[in-house]
């Protein structure tokens, strides 16, 4: 079942933000990037200081937002959810995982809070749900895992949100897809490509092959449905790290 506390875990490689180098001052991501990449707002933002520099985070360089369901950027007095923000006091990353190279492995980073009692009042009232621990891959009842990750929400002007509900089963934030196991991590063959993937890496694909996890999603949670005597639970299997 869930463990006694809740344990906060995401992608090591989220904790590698952009801050002026001269001033200290946390920057959007697209000014650390290269004026000649995609994205990059280097050369083009007055906020993009003098000294942009990729770093690493420190614990109060970071909050953690729980319960939060629309990404629409408005003052949050005006926004329906209630979130539960979290203040980071230590971030613990896996030994293993080299800065800025996902690519090498051990992706995975568990965050210490000071106020995790927050947490559970959204548990009582589930406006907040914990998924259990990891279990062995024979616990597994149901094939595909569920990804719980982002995809751009319409204006609230256009498809105003009041419950979470109105999310997910209106259909105005599609937060939920199935992926199906994959035993193998290898590029389907129409891709004609030949990715590296870690040791200790779990792949999953849409069926569909229609969706891609958009930038941004890093560290989602991919859960999958097991038996707990009469009752079905979700036990976490492991943040998103790359996507193709």
């Amino acid at each position: 079942g869930p463990p006694r506390e809740t344990i906060l875990v995401s992608a090591a490689h989220c904790n590698e933000i952009c801050k002026d180098a001269n001033t200290g001052t946390i920057l959007e991501i697209c000014c650390c990037r290269d004026p000649s990449e995609d994205g990059s707002c280097r050369e083009k933002s007055s906020y993009c200081g003098t000294n942009p520099r990729v770093t690493l985070a420190a614990p109060g360089d970071l909050q953690i937002a729980c319960g939060e369901f629309t990404l629409e950027v408005v003052p949050e007095g005006f926004t329906p959810e209630s979130e539960v923000i979290l203040d980071v006091t230590k971030i613990t990353q896996h030994p293993g995982y080299q800065s800025a190279n996902p690519l090498g492995g051990f992706d995975i980073a568990v965050y210490e809070v000071s106020n995790p009692e927050r947490l559970q009042d959204a548990i009582n009232q589930k406006t907040i749900f914990p998924a259990c621990l990891p279990r062995k891959q024979d616990d597994y009842i149901v094939a595909p895992g569920r990804l719980t990750a982002w995809i751009d929400a319409e204006p609230t002007f256009r498809a105003p949100p009041q419950t979470l509900d109105d999310y997910v089963f209106k259909n105005f934030i599609p937060k939920q897809r199935a992926f199906s196991y994959q035993n193998e991590c290898a590029d389907p063959d129409w891709m004609g490509s030949n990715t590296f993937y870690p040791q200790g890496t779990v792949c999953y694909r849409d069926l569909s092959e229609k969706d891609c996890v958009t930038f941004g999603n890093s560290g989602s949670p991919l859960v999958r449905q097991f038996q707990d005597g009469g009752t079905a639970r979700f036990s976490f299997v492991g943040p998103l790290s790359i996507s193709k």
